[in-house]
């Protein structure tokens, strides 16, 4: 069965309370439109409206978890396409540690990636993993883009001050896989041997981390909770950002959008290599510094002692913006995947 773009609704089901989702739906949303699509918005959550909007067993769905992948699909809907963000399972398993719920959403996850029309990955390395793990193909039906959210910032290299001091940030939450504890202590032997050291924390959980800040024995430091809208004016002030993570599968597959907060302010991010995606997008580069394990202090002393230029550092993330983070590029090369993807024949999976 062939798609006929125009004569066929696509609805875009939209998750509670995520802006990255939303805005990586929302991307998708704008390449359906290019190629023909009736694209319509629509909350998950909101059950009345979805039974009420008169959706077709024949329209589009864009869903953004495997878990409403299997939703729909027994409902009787058969064209899905599917958002990946993260590989649940593992999440799962890292959460609850329960092998029987893991096992669960690995068939849930299989099923979907299988019967999907076509699948949205954050990744290589997480396409590569599917692969591996499903024995599955992908040929015709897939696109990669990473995770993000920020444009590049011009004002944010005009500082000077802040390229020839030493002044960290954390963006982010307390949650364990944000590696919040083994950040304080990187940074804190950073701090035993730079003097002009310092640390800017933004979350919203100020209390606690205020508490485990002061308990890892920082010197510098302060703590701060920003509504969004502020958040790149404190940012472009700053000097180097954490990203650090555990090597382990869910890290591997990921593209965190703290990567594009940090670069589009100018901030030169200090990151587990273990990120594969990032890794590769900026090998070569100079201004940023990939770290070997979240202990890996030399590294870090080595690069920040190093010349720092503004020029040549805005080339480099101008350079990213333009392709990795770009979403007018991303835009137009998913809307013709899309348009190829879609006209497959059915049983040609």
């Amino acid at each position: 069965m062939r798609v006929d773009a125009s004569s066929v609704n696509a609805w875009v089901l939209y998750p509670a309370n995520s802006a990255v989702a939303s805005s990586y739906l929302d991307l998708v949303a704008l390449a359906l439109a290019d190629i023909g699509y009736q694209v319509n918005k629509l909350p998950i959550a909101d059950k009345d409206a979805f039974r009420m909007r008169g959706i077709e067993k024949d329209d589009l769905l864009v869903v953004d978890t495997c878990v409403t992948f299997v939703k729909m699909y027994i409902r009787g809907f058969r064209n899905l396409i599917l958002w990946c963000q993260g590989i649940a399972p593992e999440e799962s398993y890292m959460r609850n540690h329960s092998k029987a719920r893991e096992t669960a959403l690995s068939w849930i996850e299989r099923f979907s990636l299988r019967r999907a029309r076509f699948v949205v990955l954050v990744s290589r390395a997480m396409k590569l993993h599917y692969e591996k793990k499903y024995t599955i193909s992908f040929s015709g039906r897939n696109y990669i883009m990473p995770c993000f959210n920020a444009n590049l910032r011009r004002d944010a290299f005009d500082d000077r001050e802040k390229f020839r001091s030493l002044r960290f940030a954390y963006v982010g939450s307390l949650a364990p896989w944000q590696c919040f504890n083994e950040m304080l202590r990187l940074y804190k032997e950073i701090e035993k041997r730079f003097d002009n050291a310092s640390l800017s924390v933004f979350t919203f959980e100020h209390e606690r981390a205020s508490a485990l800040v002061e308990s890892a024995r920082i010197e510098n430091y302060q703590v701060m909770s920003l509504p969004p809208d502020q958040l790149g004016d404190a940012l472009k002030t700053m000097s180097f950002g954490f990203v650090l993570r555990d090597n382990v599968p869910v890290n591997r597959v990921a593209t965190p959008t703290k990567f594009s907060s940090y670069l589009s302010c100018g901030v030169i991010p200090i990151f587990s290599d273990c990120l594969a995606d990032f890794s590769d997008a900026t090998q070569g580069f100079e201004y940023v510094c990939p770290i070997h394990g979240n202990d890996d202090v030399s590294s870090v002393v080595e690069f920040v002692t190093k010349e720092r230029d503004s020029v040549g550092m805005e080339k480099e993330y101008r350079y990213l913006f333009d392709t990795y983070y770009s979403e007018v590029l991303h835009r137009k090369r998913l809307s013709d995947e899309l348009a190829g993807g879609l006209a497959l024949e059915e049983g040609s999976r």
